[in-house]
């Protein structure tokens, strides 16, 4: 077995238990990428060995006399180099004592002190990007002095390997912290300085989405909004998707059939029979959105030219990881629903119509139903267009038999596993990120 195998085996069953204090990880996640970042630059094995090594003095009961006999003088050697001295000696003291072993030498010496510092940069860097200035509570000092060991380090070493690539990576590490030590301060002391608790919450949403990513999600993760206009859906989905982009996820968006081109093809048919297609055809996308098998499902040109018109990514992508229906299949029930409670179909219909349908509300993961009281809805109406002309379709009458309806199959377990938003007294703010929270809690399952 290579040495840098036998090394990595070590330090796993020598950290083992063992915990970072900064970001709750386990210990041994940091002198395995300190080794992969060695040998990304083609540092030797025993190098590599070292860097996977270098903790277990400072961190475990082994000692260099350990090192040297497990592993040979040279990997001891390096190790040495990247332990501080006596842990009685101060912060100040041995930070300074580190600065001096990396002054004037040859980067083969002193690169497991470099690797160690470019993660333990980078990995402060991303957590300060998560928990704000507070992540360094959890070190001995503070933001000036960890700068200072840190701007130390990389000035005594670009003396003699300015030009070396690990020098320089450290040194775009050193600048990346700053620049976010600098973002987090503005956030913290200007833009949320009187409203902490919110800057909270954001950072709590921030956190769980890259969780998510990083464990994977179901894909792609279907999701269908409900809800009468001025319920303030469409704003709130729409920076709920940007808050997803902005994190990575894949998202695509189907606008409501109704205000497409396909509507426009069977706006001559009969009211029932409408809805009829209009089902169908959100039925179809479903279908082809869980076959992963898009563009099969649609040959028809005009199809395929409206769908890539209403997603809001412009194209349709089979892979994303979120797609949203604006008023889907839960929707054209609620239709139907209305029909039949204004006697326009029989009882009879309706129950062939949720029979017939109901094996395909499976293909919705996540239903999000936005609701508000058609005074409310009709004052922001009134208010975001600032015109007081009688509405023909947006009425109080409108209004009540929709969310009558969407009640109505609440009632009779139809509409299950819903998540019901009342926006008649929250902030576009408050609901966007009461669905964000509940679309990662649904992602994740």
């Amino acid at each position: 077995m290579l040495v840098k195998e036998t090394a990595k085996e070590f330090a796993i069953k020598a950290h083992e238990g063992q915990i970072r204090k900064s970001n709750g990880k386990p210990m041994i996640y940091h002198p395995i990428t300190v080794g992969a970042i060695l040998e990304s630059f083609g540092f030797d094995d025993e190098t590599v060995a070292a860097g996977y090594l270098h903790d277990t003095v400072e961190d475990t009961k082994t000692t260099i006399a350990d090192i040297e006999s497990l592993f040979g003088k040279r990997v001891a050697e390096l190790v040495f180099n990247a332990s501080e001295p006596d842990k009685s000696l101060s912060w100040e003291e041995r930070k300074t004592h580190t600065i001096n072993v990396v002054t004037d030498n040859p980067i083969d010496e002193i690169a497991v002190v470099l690797a160690d510092k470019i993660h333990n940069i980078e990995n402060l860097t991303e957590d300060l990007s998560f928990q704000g200035l507070s992540i360094f509570d959890n070190f001995k000092r503070g933001i000036d002095s960890q700068l200072w060991y840190f701007e130390g380090i990389y000035n005594a070493t670009i003396i003699s390997n300015e030009e070396h690539p690990m020098v320089q990576r450290l040194g775009k590490a050193i600048d990346n912290l700053k620049k976010e030590i600098q973002y987090q301060t503005e956030l913290e002391t200007e833009l949320f300085a009187d409203d902490k608790d919110l800057l909270d919450r954001l950072r709590e949403l921030h956190i769980l989405k890259y969780k998510v990513k990083e464990e994977g999600c179901l894909t792609p993760f279907v999701i269908e909004l409900l809800g009468t206009p001025r319920t303030g859906k469409t704003t709130i989905i729409n920076n709920v998707l940007d808050f997803f982009k902005k994190g990575g996820f894949k998202v695509s968006y189907f606008k409501e059939l109704v205000t497409s081109e396909f509507y426009d093809t069977i706006n001559h048919l009969p009211l029932y029979d409408r809805n009829l297609a209009i089902i169908e055809e959100i039925v179809k996308q479903l279908k082809s959105v869980r076959s992963n098998d898009f563009e099969s499902e649609w040959q028809d040109q005009k199809l395929k030219t409206r769908i890539k018109t209403d997603v809001d990514t412009g194209v349709f992508d089979k892979t994303g990881d979120i797609i949203v229906f604006d008023r889907g299949i839960y929707d054209r029930l609620i239709w139907f629903r209305r029909l039949l409670n204004k006697g326009e179909i029989s009882k009879k219909q309706y129950d062939e119509i949720v029979n017939r349908y109901s094996e395909y509300l499976d293909l919705v993961d996540c239903l999000l139903c936005y609701t508000a009281s058609a005074d409310v809805s009709l004052k922001r109406d009134y208010v975001s267009s600032l015109a007081l002309e009688q509405r023909s379709f947006m009425t109080k009458q409108n209004i009540d038999t929709y969310n009558q309806a969407m009640q109505g199959l609440i009632d009779d377990n139809i509409i299950r596993n819903h998540h019901l938003i009342d926006t008649n007294d929250k902030s576009i703010n408050e609901s966007a990120i009461e669905t964000a929270q509940y679309i990662l809690q649904g992602i994740k399952g």
